[in-house]
């Protein structure tokens, strides 16, 4: 009938006003920095066997999966050089500057230097004294570094454990939700 055929047609022009739409979207934010395309989807509107147009449905975005990853992939360098320079850093304070006071490098020569005047004069008691001093000096330095070094792994530890349980929740939650979209697919809740 005509009423038919003018809905048909109706139908049509709307689903192709749509298009136009998302179209004109992508032109005018191709240059727009984050942009992915819109896709328009469209479907027969069909009822008991007899078609009566055209239905637009949710226009999707298009994603580059090359660029995807590759922006992941960086995100993830950048995390990684972040954790490094952190602990790195840290490890810098720890050891101190070099050339002073705190510095192993120094104490190592104290204790060298006071080693060598010692075989010059092995009888003295107070260059005894003072070589005993900058090497116990140095064995607490090498200690307190050795106990700072094994913290900041025992923190990394952790935060892997942290890392690796918020995955495994994630997972959890992703799997709950394919399990209720596979129930509902079945005529589920």
């Amino acid at each position: 009938s005509l009423s038919n055929s003018l809905g048909v047609s109706l139908s049509g022009l709307q689903n192709t006003q749509r298009a136009l739409q998302i179209t004109s979207g992508n032109i005018a934010n191709a240059d727009t920095p984050g942009f992915s395309r819109k896709t328009h989807n469209q479907t027969a509107a069909i009822g008991q066997d007899i078609t009566f147009g055209v239905r637009s449905r949710q226009a999707t975005r298009d994603l580059n999966e090359l660029v995807q990853a590759q922006w992941q992939h960086s995100q993830a360098d950048k995390a990684f050089a972040d954790t490094m320079q952190s602990y790195l850093s840290r490890l810098d304070e720890t050891f101190g500057q070099p050339g002073s006071d705190i510095a192993l490098d120094t104490m190592f020569s104290e204790v060298i230097s006071g080693l060598e005047g010692l075989a010059t004069t092995p009888e003295s008691y107070a260059q005894q004294l003072s070589v005993l001093n900058r090497a116990d000096e140095f064995a607490a330095q090498l200690r307190n570094l050795s106990a700072e070094v094994q913290n900041m792994r025992l923190e990394a530890e952790q935060a892997i454990g942290s890392a690796v349980q918020e995955v495994n929740d994630a997972l959890s939650l992703i799997q709950n939700l394919n399990q209720s979209i596979v129930e509902y697919g079945e005529g589920g809740p």
